[in-house]
């Protein structure tokens, strides 16, 4: 923390973006032996060319994108690999294409069971896991069916090597007790200020959807925030009411060509399980012309149909925005009609 408070002594501002790279407490009695790592921690070490031994079976406890990373490289180290899941594979939050193509690298999937404790033979190095078969239970918090013990359903599953990845949370150890905590993350406000003078922040070590994009628009959100409170101190941020999201049918299509979605190309399935990459990326080209598909509903962006197809002229131009002057308007609903977007709504005047 004193690192942090010298450089918001130097800089007007400092944003904080570090992410959620600590792992989730699996609290398994057993967690502490030898050959039992976090996902986060197996993936950085294989990825760095110094993957650990996993033997010849690898347990993976969860059910996230984490879990099926660690999957098809312990597939790619050549060890027989078993996935438990405490949920159905319907409810697993991992991606259903990745799920698809572990699968087909050999990755075995085995639903609705939890882990109890993990045992070791001798040596201090983990030999087996002890499990629960579940089943559904009444909806919890997250609106899935929470997992209840089947009693009597306990039993044993041999392994090497055992990864929990059971999700993963922000480190804050380095702001010490200061800064307003929001369920384990870094609580901020509107502008995306903490409750430290100066320190704004963003992404996953603060509350909210935690994604990539998510977490990209929270930075471009703070610098301008930034800017906009280097200008005037006493901003304040003004919410836009909430929208009602646009569906198809409020778009006029006639104004957009169709286009065929980019996709990403996997690998053969004649091809061994190796170092590779599994999936080609985008090229360039292919992400602008991706982005290019985006139709912006809901979002007006200057198009000018409104003004132009108006038979009374009752839309103009103001302040880089459009009016309707309402003496003129007489209700026809051609402006709602011709805008592709869906941004204008006609409503029954109460």
């Amino acid at each position: 923390m004193e690192d942090l408070a010298e450089i918001s002594r130097l800089a007007r501002a400092v944003f904080l973006g570090s992410g959620a790279h600590g792992s989730r407490d699996p609290r398994v009695e057993g967690s502490v032996l030898e050959g039992v790592f976090f996902g986060l921690d197996f993936l950085k070490a294989y990825n760095c060319g110094q993957p650990p031994e996993t033997g010849r079976k690898l347990a993976i406890i969860g059910g996230g994108n984490t879990a099926i990373d660690v999957a098809r490289a312990g597939r790619r180290l050549g060890a027989e690999v078993d996935l438990y899941y405490r949920r159905t594979e319907s409810e697993m939050p991992a991606h259903p294409e990745e799920l698809a193509e572990a699968r087909a690298e050999g990755a075995r999937f085995n639903f609705q069971v939890a882990p109890l404790l993990l045992t070791s033979e001798s040596g201090g190095r983990v030999t087996a896991v002890r499990f629960v078969r579940m089943r559904q239970g009444d909806l919890d918090e997250s609106g899935r069916a929470r997992p209840v013990p089947v009693e009597g359903s306990e039993f044993r599953a041999a392994a090497d090597m055992v990864v929990f990845a059971v999700g993963e949370v922000p480190e804050l150890d380095y702001l010490g007790p200061d800064g307003e905590k929001e369920g384990g993350r870094l609580a901020v406000d509107q502008l995306c200020r903490t409750s430290l003078p100066g320190v704004f922040a963003g992404g996953d070590i603060v509350p909210g959807e935690n994604s990539v994009s998510h977490a990209l628009a929270d930075g471009i959100a703070a610098a301008r925030n930034m800017g906009l409170l280097f200008k005037n101190p006493d901003y304040v941020v003004r919410i836009r009411p909430a929208q009602t999201p646009v569906d198809r049918g409020q778009l006029n299509l006639d104004y957009f060509s169709a286009a065929p979605r980019a996709e990403a190309t996997p690998r053969l399935e004649s091809e061994p399980v190796g170092s590779a990459e599994a999936r080609s990326t985008l090229t360039p080209d292919q992400a602008a012309a991706e982005a290019g598909r985006c139709i912006n509903c809901g979002t007006c962006v200057d198009c000018d149909n409104c003004l132009i197809f108006c038979p009374d002229m009752a839309i103009y131009c103001h302040n880089g925005g459009y009016m309707v002057k309402t003496d003129y308007c007489k209700g026809c609903g051609i402006c709602a009609e011709e805008c592709p977007r869906g941004v204008i709504a006609m409503e029954r005047k109460k």
